[in-house]
């Protein structure tokens, strides 16, 4: 197997080659690859060992389902790089597992914890605070200790304090106020990088190789075709779709007509609320953006269902009405017989 140059990572495209031709990897992706060089996960693949008696009761000990043909061993799972003390880069197989292996003697409640997705915060036999949480994938329980979490300096160009930093490290989700928006960040062992950060829809913000997206990037990713609307049934189903996210499409260059279609149904004062929020948010300290953030987020949420409801309550208008259009120029009634 040829070994890297003084034992540096990342590994080489060959290299990292040469150790999964043993595996039976036959293909792998761009950004397979570029996990394995940065100790992340792969996605799910097929991978193969091959086939004999101690190996196959490796893989019945460790609960993983298999197929036997011409001398290997079949099944899925995820890889991982991971330096081993004295012997360089190694490939870590992350099997597929039919049921979690419980070597780590996780109390029933823990594993329903675990099973429903959640991160467990808890001390190891030697004292260290280690977070779990469970890969669905491969049925693998991940973990990591406290003081080995790297979090970046910011977050969607935020700049985190200490205290939301030992939060997350804790485990929590935290709310930030990011140019008039809510974003929650949060430790999320699946992901890669292992911090999951989505806007108050729940929507991902993604990152650009384990970074936050630049200014520039986000906004040549924003450069999109200004959405046109042929009626006010077209927007009202936008924003019943989208809700607090669509009406920023409503006449974005037309104030007065703006006005008009929110006062016409009924969304005018919650706009103007949600206006509100977003301009108290700009002026929150860090200190204050985890305490009232977290009720204006809840807030911004509530208003976005109210314009989804409105939203939703008109088109049914609009559905009446055509209903009695056609009533009246066809001269046939609209229903269901009994």
């Amino acid at each position: 197997m040829k070994q890297n140059k003084d034992n540096r990572n990342p590994m080489d495209k060959e290299e990292v080659w040469n150790k999964l031709e043993t595996l039976g990897v036959k293909e792998l992706k761009d950004k397979d690859f570029n996990a394995l060089n940065n100790k992340q996960t792969t996605d799910m693949m097929k991978l193969s060992v091959s086939d004999s008696p101690e190996m196959r009761k490796v893989l019945e000990r460790e609960k993983v389902e298999y197929s036997a043909k011409e001398g290997q061993l079949n099944f899925n799972g995820k890889l991982q790089i991971v330096d081993s003390p004295g012997e360089g880069a190694k490939i870590h197989l992350i099997p597929q597992r039919n049921e979690i292996k419980n070597d780590l003697g996780f109390s029933q409640q823990e594993l329903d914890k675990l099973q429903k997705g959640e991160l467990l915060h808890k001390k190891d036999v030697k004292g260290d605070e280690r977070l779990y949480q469970l890969d669905k994938d491969t049925n693998n329980v991940l973990s990591v200790k406290s003081k080995d979490i790297k979090l970046p300096e910011t977050i969607a160009g935020e700049r985190l304090t200490e205290e939301q930093k030992e939060n997350i490290r804790k485990g929590e989700v935290i709310s930030l106020i990011v140019k008039a928006k809510v974003i929650r960040a949060g430790l999320d062992l699946t992901e890669r990088g292992g911090l999951r950060v989505v806007d108050e829809l729940g929507n991902r913000i993604e990152r650009v190789q384990g970074r936050e997206q630049t200014e520039s990037e986000k906004k040549q990713q924003e450069k999109k075709p200004e959405i046109k609307f042929t009626d006010d049934e077209q927007r009202l189903k936008h924003i019943a779709n989208n809700g607090l996210v669509g009406i920023k499409d409503i006449y974005p260059n037309n104030a007065p007509m703006r006005s008009q279609f929110f006062e016409k149904y009924n969304m005018a004062n919650d706009v103007k609320q949600a206006h509100k929020i977003e301009k108290a948010s700009g002026d929150l300290s860090p200190a204050e953006q985890n305490t009232q953030g977290k009720k204006m987020n809840a807030d911004l949420n509530e208003i976005s269902n109210a314009l989804k409801s409105k939203a939703s309550s008109a088109l049914d208008s609009f559905s009446i009405g055509k209903e009695r259009k056609q009533e009246e120029n066809t001269g046939v009634k609209i229903g269901f017989g009994r």
